[in-house]
């Protein structure tokens, strides 16, 4: 299989792949699929850097499993104090129950 790269330049002089870029780098992947091409690597280039649009969506993708991950883990804490202290009410309920049977 075949390789290949694609570099554009960023005049503005950002180094950070705009949401375009992503989707370009999306479709470029695409496009090259069925021509037996691999896309090696997008590259954003300015005056002064070279920015690798592969690794920052791949760094995006990760920031959002992480942050998908807490909020999970967050819900679950949420879930489970919500279950606590219900569990712990019902208790209450019932042992002032008992005890009103009790004393009855």
């Amino acid at each position: 299989m075949s390789q290949t790269a694609n570099a554009h330049n960023h005049p503005n002089n950002n180094p950070q792949p705009s949401d375009a870029d992503l989707q370009h780098l999306a479709w470029l992947e695409r496009v090259l699929e069925p021509l037996k091409l691999t896309l090696l690597d997008s590259f954003a280039v300015t005056a002064s850097t070279v920015t690798s649009i592969k690794t920052v969506r791949t760094q995006n993708e990760e920031r959002k499993q992480r942050e998908q991950s807490e909020r999970w883990a967050k819900e679950r804490e949420e879930h489970s104090a919500r279950y606590r202290a219900t569990r712990a009410a019902n208790q209450a309920k019932k042992a002032a129950e008992q005890a009103e049977g009790a004393a009855a």
